[in-house]
């Protein structure tokens, strides 16, 4: 018997995103046949942001892209992956089978031409090599640790290896939006901040910048 799963809306930003285009999808889950409907991305704007993400079959890359994929004005048209190179991302993650992505292709092989902005899930080391060498007009936003260190000497120290693209170093905004929005709003690399740092540094910096914590480190030594 077929089962029919579809995806009505999507919640993004606080909004319903009930426009979505859908169309039916076939596919064999065990011995039955699962009509599963496409999220596509015909719905979206023609002045949407083309995003590229590098890495994508990675963990980091299986957590980003549903949240592009549903975001309004954002259109996944590169994806890029090594080992799973000409696959499918649903081929990888099978839950995204709903959202009409193009499949994964080598970096070597990535045309960045329609791309306006790129996503990098790449690794720790991997990420610096690879973005130093990107057209300089893309907006990058890098997950991985390699630019969220302004001294070199300090990535040197906790990383084990060297900071290979030391100009782009000095360049990164580090991507906590609470605290540098208006210098990310023109940055064109984004350091983006790990989960660790962005929970302890969110209640910390506004008492720091009120000088209340010196006030009592003050109180309590004296």
């Amino acid at each position: 018997m077929n089962s029919m799963v579809t995806q009505r809306s999507a919640f993004m930003d606080g909004r319903c995103l009930d426009k979505f285009q859908e169309k039916p999808k076939l596919l064999i889950a065990g011995k039955r046949h699962v009509r599963v409907s496409v999220v596509s991305s015909s719905h979206k704007p023609d002045h949407s942001i083309k995003v590229g993400i590098l890495g994508a079959s990675g963990l980091t890359g299986g957590q980003l892209i549903p949240f592009i994929a549903k975001h309004p004005f954002m259109d996944i048209t590169l994806m890029t992956a090594e080992d799973e190179a000409g696959q499918s991302i649903e081929s990888v993650f099978p839950h995204l089978v709903m959202h009409d992505m193009p499949d994964l292709v080598a970096i070597q092989d990535a045309d960045f031409s329609g791309v306006d902005a790129v996503f990098s899930c790449l690794p720790p080391g991997a990420s610096q090599e690879i973005i130093k060498g990107l057209p300089s007009r893309l907006k990058i936003v890098d997950l991985s640790a390699d630019f969220t260190l302004r001294d070199v000497n300090d990535y040197v120290e906790w990383y084990g290896q060297p900071q290979k693209a030391r100009e782009l170093q000095k360049e990164a905004v580090y991507g906590l939006t609470e605290i540098h929005r208006k210098k990310i709003q023109s940055a064109r690399l984004v350091a983006n901040p790990g989960c660790y740092p962005t929970a302890i540094l969110l209640p910390l910096v506004p008492l720091i910048r009120a000088c209340f914590l010196f006030s009592f480190a003050f109180k309590r030594a004296s």
